[in-house]
């Protein structure tokens, strides 16, 4: 879904410092946020998708 960037041109930058680099953690964790909320949305419209489908069936099955 996305990449962190913060280090590309990164003056500080050492061997393995994404582990360590505060900079590259808060910018994982603001990433991570997205994706969660990315997922949650389209679970839920996954959810009311099956709830309208299963919905309209049942309707159509009492004819």
């Amino acid at each position: 879904m996305g990449t962190v960037s913060v280090c590309k041109d990164c003056q500080e930058r050492k061997p393995a410092c994404w582990g360590s680099c505060q900079r590259c953690i808060e910018a994982k964790e603001a990433m991570l946020e997205r994706q969660q909320a990315v997922k949650k949305k389209l679970y839920d419209g996954a959810r009311m998708n099956a709830v309208q489908y299963n919905g309209l069936r049942k309707a159509r099955k009492r004819r």
